[in-house]
């Protein structure tokens, strides 16, 4: 099964696992990341996805 043949439950239970791993990783006390950097890779894999996803649709 290809990623643009799942149904948006998965596809939504995908996206909150990511956040998930994402605040987890902001909360870590231990991370050597900062919120800030968190902050700025979360939006270069959203725009990562928004790119994959208009290439599929085309």
């Amino acid at each position: 099964m290809s990623p643009h043949d799942r149904g948006p439950e998965e596809f939504e239970a995908a996206r909150l696992a990511v956040l998930g791993q994402f605040a987890d990783l902001a909360l870590d006390r231990s991370s050597s990341w900062s919120l800030a950097e968190v902050c700025t890779k979360l939006c270069l894999d959203v725009d990562r996805v928004r790119t994959r996803a208009a290439a599929l649709d085309r």
